[in-house]
Protein backbone atom coordinates (compact mmCIF):
# COMPACT_ATOMS: atom_id res chain seq x y z
CA UNK A 1 0.00 0.00 0.00
CA UNK A 2 1.38 3.64 -1.02
CA UNK A 3 2.32 5.33 2.35
CA UNK A 4 0.45 8.83 0.90
CA UNK A 5 2.43 10.69 4.30
CA UNK A 6 5.48 10.34 2.74
CA UNK A 7 7.12 13.65 2.89
CA UNK A 8 8.32 15.29 -0.49
CA UNK A 9 11.90 14.63 -1.30
CA UNK A 10 13.69 17.93 -2.51
CA UNK A 11 15.68 16.82 -5.66
CA UNK A 12 19.51 17.20 -5.44
CA UNK A 13 20.36 20.15 -8.02
CA UNK A 14 20.15 18.71 -11.63
CA UNK A 15 24.12 20.12 -12.27
CA UNK A 16 24.53 17.24 -9.41
CA UNK A 17 23.96 14.66 -11.90
CA UNK A 18 25.45 12.93 -14.72
CA UNK A 19 25.33 14.66 -17.81
CA UNK A 20 23.81 11.76 -19.50
CA UNK A 21 21.11 11.97 -17.10
CA UNK A 22 20.95 15.83 -16.97
CA UNK A 23 19.76 15.25 -20.56
CA UNK A 24 17.08 12.58 -20.33
CA UNK A 25 15.90 14.78 -17.65
CA UNK A 26 15.81 17.43 -19.49
CA UNK A 27 14.31 15.90 -22.57
CA UNK A 28 11.06 14.32 -20.63
CA UNK A 29 7.86 15.92 -20.41
CA UNK A 30 7.06 14.58 -16.74
CA UNK A 31 4.39 16.78 -16.27
CA UNK A 32 2.41 14.29 -18.92
CA UNK A 33 4.12 11.08 -17.21
CA UNK A 34 2.70 10.45 -13.77
CA UNK A 35 3.57 7.51 -11.70
CA UNK A 36 0.92 5.42 -9.95
CA UNK A 37 -0.04 8.75 -6.88
CA UNK A 38 1.57 11.81 -8.93
CA UNK A 39 -0.16 14.85 -7.60
CA UNK A 40 -1.31 13.43 -4.26
CA UNK A 41 -0.51 15.31 -1.67
CA UNK A 42 2.90 15.03 -0.08
CA UNK A 43 4.26 12.66 -2.66
CA UNK A 44 7.17 13.32 -4.57
CA UNK A 45 6.97 13.74 -8.49
CA UNK A 46 9.47 11.29 -10.43
CA UNK A 47 12.23 13.92 -11.31
CA UNK A 48 11.91 14.61 -6.95
CA UNK A 49 12.72 10.82 -6.73
CA UNK A 50 15.67 10.22 -9.19
CA UNK A 51 17.41 13.69 -8.02
CA UNK A 52 17.07 12.00 -4.48
CA UNK A 53 18.48 8.97 -5.60
CA UNK A 54 22.24 10.45 -5.25
CA UNK A 55 21.43 12.53 -2.48
CA UNK A 56 24.35 12.85 -0.38
CA UNK A 57 22.19 11.77 3.06
CA UNK A 58 21.93 7.69 3.43
CA UNK A 59 17.81 8.01 4.62
CA UNK A 60 16.91 10.23 1.65
CA UNK A 61 18.69 7.34 -0.37
CA UNK A 62 17.22 4.50 0.98
CA UNK A 63 13.53 6.55 0.73
CA UNK A 64 14.19 7.26 -3.07
CA UNK A 65 14.82 3.86 -3.75
CA UNK A 66 11.84 2.50 -1.83
CA UNK A 67 9.70 5.41 -3.70
CA UNK A 68 10.83 3.70 -7.21
CA UNK A 69 9.17 0.52 -6.16
CA UNK A 70 6.16 2.41 -4.40
CA UNK A 71 5.64 4.57 -7.16
CA UNK A 72 7.08 3.31 -10.29
CA UNK A 73 6.51 0.05 -9.98
CA UNK A 74 3.53 -0.32 -8.14
CA UNK A 75 1.94 -4.12 -7.84
CA UNK A 76 4.61 -5.28 -10.34
CA UNK A 77 3.01 -2.77 -13.21
CA UNK A 78 4.35 0.23 -15.29
CA UNK A 79 3.11 3.76 -15.62
CA UNK A 80 3.56 6.23 -18.10
CA UNK A 81 6.80 7.76 -16.06
CA UNK A 82 7.82 4.35 -15.53
CA UNK A 83 9.77 3.67 -19.05
CA UNK A 84 11.61 7.26 -19.08
CA UNK A 85 12.75 6.89 -15.10
CA UNK A 86 14.57 3.99 -16.21
CA UNK A 87 16.36 5.65 -18.63
CA UNK A 88 17.78 7.94 -16.14
CA UNK A 89 18.74 5.27 -13.38
CA UNK A 90 20.74 3.95 -15.28
CA UNK A 91 22.37 6.60 -16.37
CA UNK A 92 23.23 6.73 -12.81
CA UNK A 93 25.13 3.51 -12.80
CA UNK A 94 28.47 4.71 -13.41
CA UNK A 95 28.63 7.79 -10.86
CA UNK A 96 30.83 7.11 -8.32
CA UNK A 97 28.46 8.18 -5.58
CA UNK A 98 26.28 4.62 -6.30
CA UNK A 99 29.26 2.83 -4.53
CA UNK A 100 27.69 3.61 -1.22
CA UNK A 101 26.16 0.88 0.74
CA UNK A 102 23.08 0.95 2.51
CA UNK A 103 20.83 -1.19 4.05
CA UNK A 104 17.55 -1.36 1.43
CA UNK A 105 13.93 -1.85 2.07
CA UNK A 106 13.85 -5.01 0.20
CA UNK A 107 16.84 -6.73 0.65
CA UNK A 108 18.53 -8.70 3.46
CA UNK A 109 22.08 -7.36 4.41
CA UNK A 110 24.01 -4.29 2.81
CA UNK A 111 24.93 -4.05 -0.37
CA UNK A 112 25.76 -0.41 -3.15
CA UNK A 113 23.14 1.80 -4.42
CA UNK A 114 24.85 0.40 -7.82
CA UNK A 115 23.60 -2.81 -6.67
CA UNK A 116 19.84 -1.92 -5.75
CA UNK A 117 19.42 0.15 -8.74
CA UNK A 118 20.60 -2.66 -11.08
CA UNK A 119 17.79 -4.83 -9.04
CA UNK A 120 15.29 -1.92 -9.76
CA UNK A 121 16.30 -2.54 -13.35
CA UNK A 122 15.99 -6.25 -12.99
CA UNK A 123 12.54 -5.91 -12.11
CA UNK A 124 11.62 -3.54 -14.26
CA UNK A 125 12.49 -5.61 -17.59
CA UNK A 126 11.39 -8.63 -15.60
CA UNK A 127 7.63 -6.35 -15.91
CA UNK A 128 8.39 -5.77 -19.28
CA UNK A 129 7.86 -8.74 -20.71
CA UNK A 130 4.11 -9.20 -19.47
CA UNK A 131 0.86 -8.54 -21.71
CA UNK A 132 -1.38 -6.76 -20.49
CA UNK A 133 -3.73 -9.58 -19.86
CA UNK A 134 -0.61 -10.37 -17.47
CA UNK A 135 -1.52 -7.03 -15.12
CA UNK A 136 1.63 -5.74 -16.23
CA UNK A 137 0.14 -2.44 -16.91
CA UNK A 138 -1.67 -0.49 -20.06
CA UNK A 139 -0.68 -1.66 -23.52
CA UNK A 140 0.51 1.73 -23.96
CA UNK A 141 3.39 1.92 -20.88
CA UNK A 142 4.27 -1.50 -21.41
CA UNK A 143 5.53 -1.03 -25.04
CA UNK A 144 6.86 2.09 -23.40
CA UNK A 145 9.05 -0.36 -21.45
CA UNK A 146 9.82 -2.74 -24.49
CA UNK A 147 11.27 0.25 -26.72
CA UNK A 148 13.22 1.26 -23.72
CA UNK A 149 15.24 -2.24 -23.57
CA UNK A 150 18.20 -1.90 -26.18
CA UNK A 151 19.42 1.55 -24.38
CA UNK A 152 19.01 -0.43 -20.76
CA UNK A 153 21.13 -2.97 -22.42
CA UNK A 154 23.85 -0.85 -23.48
CA UNK A 155 23.87 0.75 -20.38
CA UNK A 156 23.98 -2.06 -18.05
CA UNK A 157 26.24 -3.99 -20.08
CA UNK A 158 29.42 -3.40 -18.56
CA UNK A 159 28.61 -4.33 -15.16
CA UNK A 160 27.82 -7.90 -16.17
CA UNK A 161 31.79 -8.40 -15.42
CA UNK A 162 31.83 -5.58 -12.34
CA UNK A 163 34.15 -7.09 -9.70
CA UNK A 164 31.16 -6.45 -6.84
CA UNK A 165 29.80 -10.01 -6.85
CA UNK A 166 26.50 -8.41 -6.20
CA UNK A 167 26.16 -5.63 -9.22
CA UNK A 168 27.44 -8.16 -11.67
CA UNK A 169 24.33 -10.78 -10.50
CA UNK A 170 22.17 -7.99 -10.54
CA UNK A 171 23.53 -6.59 -14.14
CA UNK A 172 23.18 -10.21 -15.01
CA UNK A 173 20.13 -11.03 -14.08
CA UNK A 174 18.52 -7.00 -15.80
CA UNK A 175 20.76 -8.42 -18.86
CA UNK A 176 19.09 -12.09 -18.49
CA UNK A 177 15.42 -10.22 -18.99
CA UNK A 178 16.15 -7.66 -21.22
CA UNK A 179 17.40 -10.26 -23.90
CA UNK A 180 13.32 -11.13 -23.85
CA UNK A 181 13.75 -8.12 -26.79
CA UNK A 182 13.79 -9.50 -30.20
CA UNK A 183 16.24 -7.19 -31.73
CA UNK A 184 18.72 -8.16 -28.76
CA UNK A 185 18.54 -11.56 -29.50
CA UNK A 186 21.83 -12.03 -31.37
CA UNK A 187 23.40 -11.36 -27.90
CA UNK A 188 22.33 -14.07 -26.26
CA UNK A 189 25.09 -16.59 -27.09
CA UNK A 190 27.90 -13.87 -25.34
CA UNK A 191 26.13 -14.24 -21.89
CA UNK A 192 23.96 -17.35 -21.35
CA UNK A 193 27.70 -18.87 -20.01
CA UNK A 194 28.29 -16.28 -17.61
CA UNK A 195 23.92 -16.64 -16.65
CA UNK A 196 24.36 -19.97 -15.88
CA UNK A 197 27.67 -20.36 -14.17
CA UNK A 198 26.76 -16.87 -11.73
CA UNK A 199 23.54 -16.25 -11.99
CA UNK A 200 22.04 -20.04 -11.33
CA UNK A 201 24.37 -20.35 -9.02
CA UNK A 202 23.39 -17.03 -6.79
CA UNK A 203 21.97 -16.58 -3.43
CA UNK A 204 19.38 -14.82 -4.24
CA UNK A 205 16.77 -17.31 -5.23
CA UNK A 206 14.94 -14.83 -7.81
CA UNK A 207 18.35 -14.53 -9.81
CA UNK A 208 18.79 -18.53 -10.02
CA UNK A 209 14.66 -18.80 -11.06
CA UNK A 210 15.49 -15.70 -13.79
CA UNK A 211 18.62 -17.59 -14.80
CA UNK A 212 16.86 -21.36 -15.39
CA UNK A 213 13.89 -19.53 -16.86
CA UNK A 214 16.05 -17.77 -19.19
CA UNK A 215 18.08 -20.51 -20.44
CA UNK A 216 15.04 -22.99 -20.76
CA UNK A 217 13.60 -20.13 -23.27
CA UNK A 218 17.09 -19.82 -25.25
CA UNK A 219 16.93 -23.96 -25.45
CA UNK A 220 19.48 -24.97 -23.33
CA UNK A 221 19.07 -27.65 -20.81
CA UNK A 222 18.33 -26.83 -17.20
CA UNK A 223 17.68 -30.58 -15.88
CA UNK A 224 20.48 -30.15 -13.58
CA UNK A 225 19.67 -26.84 -12.41
CA UNK A 226 15.88 -27.78 -11.61
CA UNK A 227 17.41 -30.46 -9.47
CA UNK A 228 19.68 -28.60 -7.52
CA UNK A 229 17.23 -26.44 -6.86
CA UNK A 230 14.69 -28.99 -5.57
CA UNK A 231 17.37 -30.32 -3.84
CA UNK A 232 18.50 -27.16 -2.32
CA UNK A 233 14.65 -26.43 -1.21
CA UNK A 234 14.15 -29.97 0.04
CA UNK A 235 17.38 -29.86 2.21
CA UNK A 236 16.25 -26.52 3.71
CA UNK A 237 12.59 -27.64 4.60
CA UNK A 238 13.94 -30.61 6.03
CA UNK A 239 16.70 -29.12 8.14
CA UNK A 240 13.62 -26.56 9.23
CA UNK A 241 11.92 -29.40 10.78
CA UNK A 242 14.45 -30.03 12.75
CA UNK A 243 15.76 -27.35 14.02
CA UNK A 244 12.33 -26.68 15.40
CA UNK A 245 11.90 -30.15 16.81
CA UNK A 246 13.51 -30.31 20.36
CA UNK A 247 13.39 -33.87 20.55
CA UNK A 248 15.02 -34.78 17.71
CA UNK A 249 18.64 -35.85 18.05
CA UNK A 250 19.84 -33.49 15.55
CA UNK A 251 18.34 -30.37 16.27
CA UNK A 252 21.75 -28.36 17.20
CA UNK A 253 23.53 -30.14 14.32
CA UNK A 254 20.62 -28.62 11.99
CA UNK A 255 20.35 -25.32 13.65
CA UNK A 256 24.20 -24.98 12.47
CA UNK A 257 23.64 -25.91 8.89
CA UNK A 258 20.92 -23.18 8.61
CA UNK A 259 23.36 -20.76 10.36
CA UNK A 260 26.11 -21.62 7.62
CA UNK A 261 23.57 -21.60 4.53
CA UNK A 262 23.83 -17.68 2.86
CA UNK A 263 21.34 -15.73 3.36
CA UNK A 264 18.12 -15.57 0.61
CA UNK A 265 18.55 -11.55 -0.87
CA UNK A 266 15.47 -11.87 -3.12
CA UNK A 267 12.50 -9.39 -2.18
CA UNK A 268 9.82 -11.36 0.50
CA UNK A 269 6.91 -10.77 -2.05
Amino acid sequence: MINESTPDLPCVPVYSLPPSAQAELAGTAWEELPHVCTGRHGVPDTPGILGAVLAADSARRVRAVGDLYRLLLHQDQVFPATAPAALVLACLLDDPRTLAEDRWERRAGRRSLRAELLNWLTVFADIARLDVEDGGGTAQNLAAARTARPALHDRIADFCDAGDPLVKEAALAATALLLADPALASSVPLYAPAIREVLAMSADSYYRWIARERLAAWGEDVTGLVTAEEQRRAALDRAGELAEDPFSQDQEQAIRWLEEQPVDTAAPE
